[in-house]
């Protein structure tokens, strides 16, 4: 029970992320402008230079922005946002304005149209329904009798009330891989916002792959712009195994707008802690005069640079007492980032465009802007 628990606390989490967060994508991803292979090489080193502080990440955005890299500029301030929610730079450069203590999209801090009055009955709907599912799943989902579990789940696929969104997402969602599965189907066929954001909340966040799957299948029969804008941001975000996800969803989907997106995330940087060998110097007991000297040299490796580290030895010279250590070896903990090719998100590119060119990013860029080009014009 506790991984279902812990599946729904993901699955609800990530549906309350994701369309209040729209206006951090533009309508349309920009970086499908060719980028010349010196600037993508500048900005690996920059990434493979850089710590992993909110402030670094902005620093980088802002390059990006200016040396043509839109897509990477808000890879990079969204995960700013992520480790300090509050940094005004980052916020700003996604559109953000803050009213109160709260950050809104710059469109929202206009003076909003008059809306219809809520629905006075939508929350006591939502509470009987609530209760019938439960009741549901209590007298039908647990007995062993396929009879039953027909009934139930005949039962759940004739509910059709918006206000059954949440109930269905909660409670279906805390039972087994057939509850998750049902629940997902079911917020396939029930209108409005508040089904959208679990069914993505499902096709990104719960762990089995069966229940993702049936989830974008749901997706698919939406007509809402607004999804492949999400699955864009959930890409952007660079985690595991969500962005594993939403590059599936985006090849299911057949999502071209994408396309800028998933070349963005070709090879994505991974910060792992690593144990390392280091030659220290220990302290000398040696009284009198230590010359020092470069002994050898230690290659380092990482991202695909070498580079070397001396090692320093002393010649013992003058009069005294005392010795001088040879250098140690110890073994030190440190953190390297890395940049991890991404099958998934280059599968997901083949199934859009029909084209395969590996993790040539270079070579991606270049069949993207030649396709903008000859686009007709609107």
């Amino acid at each position: 029970m506790l991984l279902c628990e812990t599946g729904v606390r993901h699955v609800l989490a990530m549906a309350a992320m994701l369309l209040p967060l729209a206006a951090a994508v533009d309508e349309k991803p920009s970086e499908a402008t060719q980028v010349p292979l010196v600037t993508e090489q500048a900005y690996v080193d920059r990434l493979l230079a850089m710590d992993d502080s909110a402030a670094a990440h902005v620093n980088l955005a802002n390059w990006c922005a200016a040396h043509g890299l839109a897509e990477k500029a808000k890879v990079h301030w969204g995960e700013a946002l992520l480790r300090d929610p509050d940094n005004a730079e980052a916020r700003a450069a996604l559109g953000f304005v803050k009213r109160g203590d709260q950050w809104v999209s710059a469109s929202e801090a206009e003076p909003a149209p008059v809306q219809p009055a809520a629905d006075p009955t939508f929350a006591a709907r939502r509470q009987a329904l609530a209760r019938e599912i439960e009741d549901i799943r209590r007298r039908l989902f647990v007995s062993p009798n396929a009879e039953a579990w027909t009934e139930g789940r005949n039962k759940v696929l004739a509910i059709r009330d918006a206000a059954a969104a949440e109930p269905i997402a909660r409670i279906l969602g805390a039972g087994d891989v057939n509850c998750r599965l049902l629940a997902a189907e079911v917020l396939g066929q029930i209108p409005g916002d508040d089904a959208l954001r679990y069914l993505l909340g499902f096709a990104l966040a719960d762990p089995a792959d069966a229940v993702h799957r049936t989830a974008i299948e749901s997706l698919k029969d939406r007509a809402d712009d607004r999804i492949v804008q999400q699955l864009i941001y959930a890409l952007a975000r660079g985690r595991e195994p969500t962005m594993r996800r939403a590059a599936y969803a985006h090849g299911e989907l057949g999502a071209m707008e994408a396309v800028p997106a998933l070349i963005a995330n070709l090879r994505t940087v991974e910060y792992r802690k690593v144990m390392v060998k280091e030659l220290r110097q220990s302290p000398s007991m040696f009284v009198g005069t230590l010359t020092p000297y470069i002994a050898g040299l230690r290659p380092v490796v990482s991202g695909g640079t070498v580079a070397y580290d001396p090692i320093i030895g002393y010649i013992v010279s003058g009069g005294g007492i005392g010795f001088a250590q040879p250098p140690q070896e110890v073994l030190v903990e440190k953190t390297q980032a890395e940049r991890v090719e991404q099958p998934d998100v280059l599968e997901a590119l083949k199934k859009i465009t029909g084209r395969d060119f590996g993790y040539d990013e270079a070579e991606w860029h270049r069949w993207s802007a030649e396709r903008e080009q000859a686009a007709p014009n609107p």
